[in-house]
């Protein structure tokens, strides 16, 4: 107990010790594995992109289909090193 509150994740009161702060907050637990919240968007993204490349492509590019996957692309990339960044951080 001493080296959890040493470590501030709990603080001890008058009738015991209280939790001082969550460290799984954005993390989902599936069986005995953590996966980070942004995984879903992640994999949602990333298969939004290939569907409308793959399947949602008009036989003239416009420039309405660029915006919508430069768009998606940038929320993509951003769900990724998010993902990526949570990941490394719960590994340590």
């Amino acid at each position: 107990m001493n080296k959890l509150e040493e470590a501030g994740l709990i603080k001890k009161e008058q009738h015991g010790y209280v939790v001082d702060r969550v460290v799984l907050e954005n993390l989902i637990r599936l069986k005995k594995t953590l996966i980070p919240r942004n995984f879903f968007y992640m994999i949602f993204l990333v298969t939004s992109l290939m569907v409308s490349i793959v399947f949602l492509r008009p036989p003239v590019l416009t420039r309405e289909y660029m915006f919508a996957l430069a768009v998606i692309i940038v929320a993509a990339v951003t769900a990724v090193y998010e993902t990526a960044r949570a990941m490394s951080k719960n590994a340590l």
